[in-house]
């Protein structure tokens, strides 16, 4: 990582987050909204995974280090007089451990089974974990970085840590 005064940030080992792509589709009956009798409407139950998603995406967040979900893509109807075949939810989850981001997700996933199994809906999964691995730097490649930014800008530009980014980032490849 170059800074802003010159200086380079190079670190063996974790440098960036994997990234997982996850994503759930809540699979009702659509049909008119004239007629919700003859319906699954999936809107509702989606609505509910979400926020109890959610819930535990908060508290993931606020007590793992290295780890970060979001869940930012919520889809329901596209039209006000429709209701929708299926809802959709999507979002990444980025973190260096495989395990850890397998546990979480089999969480969400769990709340997305139990709430379509009560309300008679099917859930279709869309779930890549460590589609973007983490991202490793090893002792060989860091030393000859270190002795390209010496001989291209001299000694004593080499910095463990410059204070602006913390590694690992959280941030991923994809």
């Amino acid at each position: 990582w170059a800074s802003d005064e010159g200086l380079w940030t190079i670190k063996e080992g974790d440098v960036a987050c994997a990234s997982s792509m996850i994503g759930w589709k809540i699979m009702g009956l659509g049909g008119h909204g004239s007629m919700p009798e003859k319906c699954k409407n999936p809107v509702p139950t989606t609505i509910d995974i979400y926020l109890e998603m959610q819930a535990v995406v908060d508290e993931w967040n606020k007590t793992r280090e290295h780890f970060v979900c979001t869940l930012p893509m919520v889809r329901g109807a596209d039209k006000e007089n429709i209701i929708p075949e299926h809802g959709v939810i999507r979002g990444t989850v980025r973190n260096l451990r495989r395990e850890e981001a397998e546990e979480f997700v089999a969480i969400l996933d769990e709340i997305a089974e139990r709430h379509c199994k009560e309300k008679g809906l099917t859930l279709e999964k869309d779930l890549n974990i460590f589609f973007y691995p983490t991202v490793v730097n090893s002792k060989a490649q860091c030393d000859v970085v270190r002795q390209a930014v010496n001989e291209l800008h001299g000694e004593g530009k080499i910095i463990t840590r410059n204070g602006k980014i913390e590694l690992p980032v959280k941030g991923s490849e994809d």
